[in-house]
């Protein structure tokens, strides 16, 4: 009897040892966390493990302090005081495979955040370059609050839009497992070495934040008085708002400047409204005079065509002028001859207009004025408004009765290709063509 219940007790514990060695061979193994090199991290316990993130106070410190206060819940801006952890028990409410997952927002929607907002930082070195990269989320510019994402992937077209300011260093597989409405159970904030430590998040964001409104301020003004010289006024009350916002107690002083432009906006806009009235009731040659004379008053030496086309040639460039379907590559300017405003130029952009000419049809003043130079040929021309876009203009863009001027600059021009075609007596070609169409301009 003892010698079978204790061959029981032998069998029972070789398979107690062997299922206990059966399960420790399914069990994974956990990776160990790194050894944490000096600097402020972020700790998220998630529903699907840990994420341990590097914040980059050194090259973003405004965006860090903010997470930082928040989630340790010691955080002061202006008169808004925050003693409680943000973000522990919030969701990643927002998940999107092969892009990023999206939290910190207490209502779990989108739409929620602390009371402030502040503005964006960037850094050249700090880029949406991988996997792993922690960045603001926005609404738009200077709307940053508590919103952040983690990427699954590079995403570059973020660059300049959302403020990145730390990166995964350990658990980017939870970051790649997170599904909608997991839970960060506790965001802890770790600190290692002497700087850290001693890092107040409170009194870093206010120091570069004022930092940062500076040099926006100063940006603004700039802006504000390029635009002001361009009589681009609708910018300029922009321009306004922005300022009073960065700096509250310039609020007179911007109102002042609203009320100034919108007084010579009103004034443009009368002016203009009689000039149409006038324009409306003259015949074109009437008018063409009209505009001859005020130009000459500027440009002594312009000429005018029979159109009323009025120009100003600098160099004629090459004898050989375009005729249709030669190749051309133009660079131009466009601006209004009344205010002076720009509406268009391939200078800002970088390149040059390529099209065949009289084919690519454009309006005619503007092909009449390309049709007095050749290659290398540089020239301004004025375009009465009959024929630019008319007495209706062009949407937006090209008010009524608008007379343009194009600085000119003829980069390339090449003739048209031969078509090749057999020909026969009595086809309906003219066989001497010398496949150009004449306009009936004496170039």
């Amino acid at each position: 009897m003892i010698r079978l219940l204790f061959s029981m007790l032998t069998i029972a514990l070789v398979s107690t040892s062997v299922f206990a060695a059966e399960a420790g061979k399914d069990k994974k193994k956990k990776p160990k966390k790194p050894k944490l090199e000096k600097g402020i991290y972020a700790q998220f316990t998630t529903s699907k493990g840990l994420i341990i993130v590097k914040l980059e106070y050194e090259k973003a410190p405004m965006t860090v302090a903010n997470f930082v206060g928040l989630a340790e819940g010691d955080f002061k801006v202006d008169t808004i005081e925050y003693d409680e952890k943000f973000y522990d028990g919030l969701k990643f409410h927002r998940v999107i495979a092969d892009f990023m997952i999206q939290g910190g927002d207490p209502l779990g929607n989108g739409t929620g955040g602390p009371d402030h907002r502040f503005e964006d930082e960037f850094h050249p070195d700090l880029k949406h370059s991988g996997p792993g990269i922690l960045s603001m989320a926005n609404s738009g510019p200077s709307t940053n609050g508590s919103q952040f994402f983690i990427t699954h992937k590079a995403t570059p077209w973020l660059d300049g839009k959302h403020s990145v300011f730390g990166h995964v260093v350990f658990g980017q597989d939870v970051v790649n497992a997170i599904e909608q409405d997991d839970v960060m159970e506790k965001v802890k904030i770790i600190r290692k070495g002497r700087d850290a430590r001693k890092w107040d998040a409170t009194e870093e964001f206010a120091k570069a934040r004022e930092e940062i409104k500076a040099q926006q301020l100063k940006d603004v003004e700039a802006f504000m008085k390029n635009m002001e010289e361009a009589g681009e006024y609708p910018s300029v009350i922009q321009a306004c708002a922005e300022i009073k916002r960065l700096d509250p107690s310039r609020k007179e002083e911007m109102d002042a400047k609203v009320a100034e432009v919108t007084s010579v906006m009103e004034a443009e806009k009368a002016a203009l409204e009689a000039r149409i009235e006038k324009i409306s009731k003259m015949k074109p040659p009437a008018y063409n005079d009209l505009m001859y004379q005020e130009i000459l008053e500027e440009y002594p030496n312009a000429k005018q065509s029979p159109s009323g086309l009025v120009y100003i040639i600098d160099n004629p460039g090459e004898d050989t002028k375009p005729g249709k379907g030669s190749k051309m590559s133009v660079h131009y300017r466009g601006t209004f001859r009344l205010t002076g405003k720009q509406f268009d130029a391939s200078y800002d952009r970088g390149q040059p207009m390529n099209f065949q000419y009289l084919v690519n049809r454009m309006v005619p003043g503007f092909e009449e004025g390309l049709g007095l130079m050749g290659k290398g040929g540089k020239g301004k021309i004025f375009i009465p408004y009959h024929i630019a876009y008319g007495p209706k203009g062009r949407g937006a863009a090209i008010p009524p009765y608008s007379d343009l001027v194009f600085d000119l600059e003829i980069l390339d021009v090449q003739a048209a290709p031969v078509q090749k075609h057999d020909h026969k007596d009595g086809d309906g070609h003219n066989h001497s063509h010398d496949g150009h169409d004449h306009d009936g301009h004496n170039h």
